[in-house]
């Protein structure tokens, strides 16, 4: 992007390490999509975020794919954005599937309130995207994840050799 201010929120943030070890020390395979990384079971950290922010964070992985939704929805009633819960969740859902499909199996999604906006950041270390996305051909299933999301919400990606990030702003 030309300048900072035309980025979106959250594009200021560390992306998601690439990694060839797990947080335990034991190498993993980045083909193997199915294993998610090894980290501590529980709910997803609500930790500070941009600017003092409260923030969702949560791994992403296919073994996470399931309880995602479900995740991101009770974030969003506790965030007192209950009017556009069912947009965020399906945005962040879409998002995150193609990080396992398509950005190395593995990323993070960040979810928080600003300046009267829901911003969801998911990132990955995958081998980035193209320039150029092509609206998905009507017959044919599937590819629509990131239609959908710029459907929904104001999109900016940022993508290369060593992962992409894209944020969505959806007003509250």
């Amino acid at each position: 992007m030309a300048g900072s201010e035309s980025r979106m929120p959250g594009h200021e943030q560390a992306d998601f390490p690439r990694r060839t070890k797990t947080p335990y020390g034991k190498r993993r395979k980045r083909s193997h999509l199915a294993e998610p990384p090894r980290r501590p079971s529980g709910p997803p950290k609500a930790a500070g975020g941009p600017e003092g922010r409260r923030v969702l964070e949560m791994t992403i992985s296919l073994a996470g794919l399931e309880g995602l939704r479900t995740k991101v929805a009770a974030w969003m009633n506790r965030l007192g954005a209950a009017r556009v819960r069912d947009d965020v969740v399906l945005v962040a859902h879409e998002l995150a599937t193609n990080v396992v499909r398509h950005g190395g199996g593995f990323g993070r999604l960040r979810v928080w309130r600003e300046s009267g906006r829901i911003v969801c950041r998911v990132s990955d270390s995958g081998p980035g995207m193209p320039a150029l996305v092509q609206e998905p051909e009507a017959r044919r299933p599937g590819g629509r994840g990131l239609w959908i999301a710029r459907r929904l919400a104001d999109v900016r990606i940022q993508s290369g050799p060593s992962g992409t990030v894209v944020v969505a702003a959806m007003p509250v």
